[in-house]
């Protein structure tokens, strides 16, 4: 064993432990804004099914980089929750709005839950 494959091997291990967090925060994100999650304290999509839950689809824009939207035109009214003429409520006994917002608040938290699920698990 020489110094540069100890090298090869620890950088393989650390590029396959990025891609794995990169992965497990990215399923976390998608689960956030259409589940909810205990993580970031978003509610999820107002809706148990139908097209605006299932809408929500990851677009991935580099090899770290990635982002999830809707192309429903009604997708920003729900996540606002601020129609054409003002504020709009929900009346769901699931979800609600801000679901994105309150994903990308909780950023911190899925990067943790990424990380340690990735030093768990591989």
């Amino acid at each position: 064993m020489s110094l540069a494959s100890d090298l090869d091997r620890f950088a393989n291990k650390v590029k396959g432990r990025t891609r794995r967090i990169v992965q497990i925060a990215r399923e976390e994100v998608q689960r956030s804004i259409v589940e909810g999650s205990s993580i970031t304290g978003a509610p999820g999509q107002p809706v148990q099914f139908g097209a605006l839950k299932g809408s929500w689809v990851p677009r991935f824009l580099g090899p770290h980089l990635w982002q999830t939207s809707t192309p429903l035109a009604y997708g920003p009214v729900i996540e606002d929750l601020i129609g054409r003429f003002g504020a709009i409520t929900i009346r769901s006994v699931v979800g609600g709005g801000h679901s994105v917002k309150l994903t990308r608040a909780g950023w911190q938290g899925i990067e943790d839950h990424g990380d340690l699920l990735a030093a768990v698990y591989g």
